[in-house]
């Protein structure tokens, strides 16, 4: 049965960031739900260092700040693996980037473990354990949570507590670390957040397959859709599919009526204010 502790209480939250506070390095990991959401929605953190591991519940304690000081303490080094959605919730939740950190996906891939390793492939490498992946869709913000959702959570940190010192004397006995510095001080930096809206269209399946102007349309429309799945907080498939913004550039609508007509549109419950928006990006191109 795996050891740790539920925090779902300011002073349990308190007490458990105080002792964390003064640890040099403790492992982090969190659990979110973004199923229906363009933001992620943080349901659970968890954080391992030696014997002690807690499963924080954010949602039901009022005041997390303890937590936020302790993820941007310098004196108290952050391991993650694949630390860009976490970073990513932490940003989006709380407006922080916890810093210094050391992410053990880049570390194996300089050590030659390989490409975009999976945390599970790691730990397979590192302590041949198995990772169970049965609550990777679970619904986290479900509460309460399950005794097994809350193993799951706490084994992801309690493996990766026990992964990280081989990572580590490995890089140290080939003389990596110092190369690796510049790579983690970079996943802190906010600019890493930032949508960059121009380049959108180049996630719409289909895009490679329209000629120049019709790309130049897409560009436009593409970045109208991120702006609108972030102003309503709804996935960009959820907001406009890309079917559907590929069929707004091809029939090229020139008037409400034609657009509002177009199969696309009659799928998403699309605001007048947004049917307008879309209009002056069809009209300016």
């Amino acid at each position: 049965m795996t050891n740790y502790e539920l925090i779902d209480s300011e002073d349990a939250l308190e007490a458990a960031c105080k002792h964390f506070a003064q640890q040099a390095v403790i492992c982090v990991d969190t659990e979110f739900f973004r199923e229906v959401t363009y933001y992620p929605q943080l349901a659970l953190v968890q954080i391992a260092c030696g014997e002690r591991t807690v499963c924080i519940d954010p949602l039901v304690i009022d005041n997390i700040q303890p937590l936020l000081d302790l993820l941007l303490n310098p004196d108290v080094l952050k391991v993650l693996h694949s630390s860009g959605q976490d970073m990513e919730v932490f940003h989006c939740s709380y407006n922080i980037l916890p810093t210094p950190v050391f992410d053990t996906q880049i570390a194996a891939n300089k050590l030659g473990y390989g490409d975009q390793l999976s945390y599970a492939a790691l730990i397979k490498q590192c302590l041949d354990i198995d990772v169970d992946k049965s609550q990777t869709r679970t619904n986290w913000l479900q509460r309460p949570l399950s005794q097994r959702q809350l193993e799951y959570a706490a084994n992801d940190v309690i493996y990766l507590a026990q992964c990280f010192p081989i990572i580590h004397q490995q890089l140290k006995e080939q003389n990596l670390l110092k190369e690796l510095n510049g790579a983690f001080s970079d996943i802190s930096h906010p600019q890493r957040f930032e949508v960059p809206y121009e380049k959108m269209w180049r996630k719409v399946k289909g895009h490679r397959h329209l000629p120049r102007e019709e790309q130049v349309l897409l560009k436009s429309l593409a970045a109208w859709r991120e702006k609108e799945a972030q102003k309503i907080d709804r996935p960009r498939r959820h907001t406009l599919s890309d079917e559907g913004l590929i069929e707004i550039v091809k029939q090229r609508p020139q008037d409400r009526e034609q657009l509002l007509g177009l199969p696309a549109l009659k799928r998403y419950g699309i605001l007048d204010e947004s049917v307008n928006e879309l209009l002056e990006c069809l009209q300016s191109n």
